[in-house]
């Protein structure tokens, strides 16, 4: 069994989630997880639960809490031992515990990953479902603290890695949430002067003196002091390591490989793990972790550019595909002319991609961790805008205005939404109810369209009066697009559904001989990734797969521009907290 409190306050056994009540007996738990194998007595168990004025029967509301948890967790986990009770825990049961070894490896060693894969863990604002609860405010305050401390000592890992570059729009957007904390303040010197940016670094530090003195009435303390001098002084003991020479120029994120020779892609495929894709001799290799162009003319792989780690998303604004890279948080954008790439990061867990449809360049991101969205601007490339969903934030799509966001449950039995988020204003207007864990979403044909993998169904939300129609479609469809005078879904065993928009029947299902995964609409033809690590294109005109394409690795995501499809490739798929 897994408790979890590092997000809302979760019980998952074996992989399904435990139904609990809100109320006194979600309360009693998240102060038990607090307080796990301690033995806590029942007055301080009231004191808690209740303040300085608890009910006459508090006691008895407190048995009949403690009642409901044995059901739903077994009699052995709450035990019963004067003067209270002990909540009986497990190594590894709690994901505060899992973090705390997590980031206690990752400090020792200083190892940035290690630092990574802890923050991973979080899901949000702890215990953000018990908001009422004084004693749930005061704990989640210690575990953000704890959190942000984890997160600056892995930007230290970063900066001693020669991440400097690449650190910089994180640093700004933590210190627009945490102003008053110095420590990203010369973290932010330090990357801005390693790239070459000094004037940059001590306009950060006078920005930090002007907030503290405004804010507290103090000057910043003497490390951030020493750092402004040294930086002035150009001490030589700031430069950066090797490692960060990687990371100085855009362009060197870029790498192409090209077949070169039998013996020679031979020997690189076994030391990269590298797959040739084609015998052609001009043909480039597919690597993980990478956005592969397709030529829709020819249907080969004409490029292959290195993204970052895990890459899980795309979206085409303009000129540029944008790649959410899940693995490192960060974001690739590529220009589609030049195949220049260019990583920022900023971003915490981010989840899904769309573009935005006022031609500015400008792209919206879900972050599982944080249940919002963001607007990263296509010209300055940082987040401007952060819209707080307040729920679980999937996958986006824009069209009519808006930006459409599937929000899956917390509890995963139950339906889930739709929210929409107007482009001008940059608000939530309205959210729609939809079926179980919508997964896609898609806009056109006068609704909007969301796949719900839970229950065999597609949701249609009318533009015309906001009403929601269920529309069944025999098997657990995932994504979904719209075009030719259709809505294309994948569902079913190797199969992609063919729907008729106005009378919501399937006209045609295609045997794309293989699982698919998720697919787009292009300008002349549907295209679908498939599990086994290929690419497949359907003929609209005849409902017939004309082209498959293997890419050897598996594809995560596919995007279509007016000369082009981008497929972004990974070794595995991600594991996303719902």
């Amino acid at each position: 069994m897994e408790f979890r409190i590092l997000g809302p306050l979760e019980v998952v056994d074996e992989g399904r989630p435990v139904v609990l009540q809100r109320g006194k007996q979600l309360a009693l738990l998240a102060y038990l997880l607090l307080h796990p194998n301690e033995l806590v007595s029942t007055d301080r168990l009231i004191d808690a639960l209740w303040g300085e004025r608890p009910p006459p029967t508090a006691a008895k509301i407190l048995q009949n809490a403690v009642s409901q948890l044995r059901r739903v967790l077994g009699e052995d986990r709450l035990v019963t031992q004067p003067p209270g009770y002990r909540f009986r825990l497990e190594p590894g049961e709690l994901d505060l515990h899992r973090f705390e070894l997590l980031a206690q490896e990752g400090r020792l060693k200083h190892d940035a990953q290690v630092l990574r894969d802890a923050l991973t863990i979080w899901r949000g604002e702890p215990l953000s479902n018990l908001r009422d609860e004084p004693f749930a405010q005061h704990a989640a305050r210690q575990l953000e603290e704890a959190r942000l401390s984890v997160l600056e000592d892995r930007i230290d890992a970063d900066l001693a890695a020669g991440r400097d570059a690449v650190l910089v729009p994180e640093l700004e957007q933590l210190i627009a949430r945490e102003p008053l904390r110095e420590r990203p303040y010369g973290q932010l010197m330090l990357a801005l002067y390693r790239d070459g940016r000094q004037a940059e670094a001590l306009e950060s530090y006078q920005r930090a003196r002007k907030m503290l003195s405004q804010e507290v009435g103090l000057e910043p303390g003497p490390r951030l002091q020493e750092l402004e001098r040294r930086i002035l002084n150009q001490d030589p003991a700031l430069a950066p390591g090797r490692a960060s020479t990687a990371i100085r120029s855009s362009e060197r994120h870029r790498r192409r490989f090209l077949f070169a020779g039998a013996a020679l892609v031979g020997v690189a495929a076994v030391a990269l793990g590298l797959v040739l894709t084609s015998g052609d001799a001009k043909s480039p290799v597919v690597i993980p972790d990478s956005l592969v162009k397709i030529d829709p003319k020819t249907n080969k792989i004409v490029d292959v550019i290195h993204v970052g780690r895990l890459p899980v998303a795309a979206a085409l604004a303009g000129d540029f595909v944008w790649v959410i890279n899940n693995g490192d948080s960060t974001l690739t954008r590529v220009d589609t002319r030049s195949g220049h790439a260019q990583t920022i990061g900023g971003l915490n867990n981010p989840t899904a991609i769309a573009a935005d449809d006022n031609d500015n360049g400008n792209v919206w991101v879900t972050t599982g961790t944080y249940e919002s969205v963001i607007r990263v601007n296509g010209k300055t490339l940082r987040p401007d805008v952060t819209v707080p969903l307040r729920h679980n934030a999937f996958l986006p799509a824009v069209g009519a205005g808006s930006v459409w966001v599937t929000e899956p449950p917390h509890n995963l039995g139950e339906h889930g939404t739709l929210a929409r988020i107007n482009l001008t204003t940059t608000k939530l207007e309205r959210r729609f109810p939809v079926g179980p864990f919508p997964v896609a979403v898609a806009v056109g044909e006068r609704a909007v369209w969301v796949t719900n993998g839970a229950d065999a169904s597609v949701s249609r939300i009318s533009l015309s009066d906001g009403s929601v129609q269920r529309v069944p479609v025999g098997s657990a469809p995932g994504g979904i697009g719209v075009g030719f005078g259709s809505v294309w879904l994948t569902a079913g065993k190797n199969t992609i559904w063919r729907l008729n928009p106005e009378t919501r029947q399937v006209d045609q299902i295609i045997d794309v001989g293989g699982s698919p995964f998720g697919l787009t609409v292009g300008p002349d033809a549907v295209w679908a990734t498939l599990f086994e690590g290929a690419v497949v294109r359907i003929d609209p005109r005849t409902n017939q797969v004309v082209k498959r394409i293997a890419l050897g690795f598996k594809p995560q995501t596919i995007v279509v521009g007016s000369d082009a499809v981008w497929v972004a490739v990974a070794k595995r798929s991600p594991d996303f907290p719902f």
